[in-house]
């Protein structure tokens, strides 16, 4: 069976996906995906947000005002939910000082289980441990501009944010 004609919708049970692929330059190919979802699959579709998908967003500001001013999620959220966060691979433990580059992968996970969790978990008892995949301190003169980001949503915090970009 060859696949289905580009734009044209494929329903699977409450699900509709319409994918429309466009060429921007000889080498460079972009899908979008348009997804409609009945509201009691939600759910079901969050695993999809680990996956990193791109957001347009201001660089060159800290974690933090990204997480807070451009997400708008408030400082008791950070501070309690957002126990993990990598930037680029980089384990994140001051999102203050951390800065938002141009094409730079941001993922988000609430604390995970076991000693990698715990090792893992911003400014925890172990974190001296991963000091060589730490994110150090970014520079102080950044350009501000309009750019976007990869930005990656693992468990509860997919299911507590991940929505909000489903509905965008």
């Amino acid at each position: 069976m060859g696949s289905p004609a580009k734009g044209l919708p494929i329903f699977f049970n409450l699900i509709c996906i319409n994918i429309k692929v466009s060429s921007e330059t000889k080498n460079n190919r972009s899908a979008t995906l348009y997804l409609t979802v009945h509201n009691d699959l939600v759910q079901a579709i969050l695993p999809l947000l680990a996956q990193g998908f791109t957001v347009k967003t201001k660089i060159g500001y800290s974690v933090q005002d990204f997480l807070c001013n451009q997400l708008g999620l408030n400082s008791e959220y950070i501070e309690h939910r957002l126990q993990t966060i990598f930037l680029n691979g980089k384990a994140v433990d001051n999102v203050k000082t951390t800065v938002i580059r141009q094409d730079s992968a941001l993922a988000l996970s609430a604390a995970m289980p076991g000693l990698a969790g715990a090792t893992l978990r911003r400014g925890g008892a172990y974190a001296a441990m991963r000091q060589k995949i730490t994110h150090e301190k970014n520079a102080e003169n950044e350009i501000f501009k309009d750019g976007s980001i990869v930005l990656k949503l693992f468990n509860l915090v997919a299911r507590d944010i991940g929505p909000m970009f489903l509905m965008q």
